[in-house]
């Protein structure tokens, strides 16, 4: 038999039912659990830009959103290429944020992040540096923002790109299905056997 009773409360504690302030409903507040991150123009992850989550209690949660702790500050160089550190979009100064991976599309513009706009014309000058016909260039050319990003087509344009590099000698499309693996979407690595 289900207690369809309603939950008890105790002053402003609720018990029986999990409810918490709107502005406190995630570890890192309005970000749920990615965090504002810094990388260089070649996508190496340079930091995380946030302190560490307080924990579980109101007490921690409180003190955080009333004190909070300076920014954390990031270096102007990359540590492993040279190339400046960036930890917002260049186009709309949107927060760069880092969820398990490395970006690789603005979340406020949707325009590609340096790295992966340079991986994208990387795999286009490979294409024109290949023997491929013409007419597969093209058709590579109209399957890869399916590839690039997950779209009810990319599974489609996954099996169409990695048939068509594989028309490429054995050198060029290693290099080829590095930068692809590279620059593709989650799903269209899967779908090539690239993870």
């Amino acid at each position: 038999m289900a207690n369809h009773s309603p939950p008890r409360t105790h002053g402003s504690l609720t018990t029986g039912a999990v409810t918490e302030p709107p502005s406190m409903n995630t570890r890192r507040v309005g970000l749920g659990n990615r965090m504002k991150a810094a990388y260089c123009l070649n996508g190496h992850f340079v930091q995380s830009l946030e302190h560490p989550p307080v924990g579980h209690s109101w007490t921690a949660i409180r003190n955080r959103l009333e004190n909070p702790p300076p920014p954390k500050q990031f270096s102007r160089f990359c540590s492993q290429c040279g190339v400046d550190n960036i930890s917002s979009c260049r186009h709309c100064q949107a927060p760069i944020v880092y969820d398990r991976s490395r970006p690789a599309y603005c979340g406020g513009c949707g325009r590609p992040y340096p790295w992966q706009a340079s991986a994208i014309e990387n795999l286009r000058e490979i294409l024109r540096e290949s023997e491929l016909a013409a007419e597969d260039r093209e058709e590579i050319e109209r399957a890869l923002p399916d590839v690039l990003r997950d779209t009810p087509k990319t599974e489609s344009a996954a099996l169409k790109v990695k048939r068509l590099l594989g028309k490429m000698g054995k050198p060029l499309y290693d290099i080829a299905i590095k930068v692809v693996s590279d620059a593709a979407s989650e799903t269209a690595q899967k779908t090539m056997g690239l993870k």
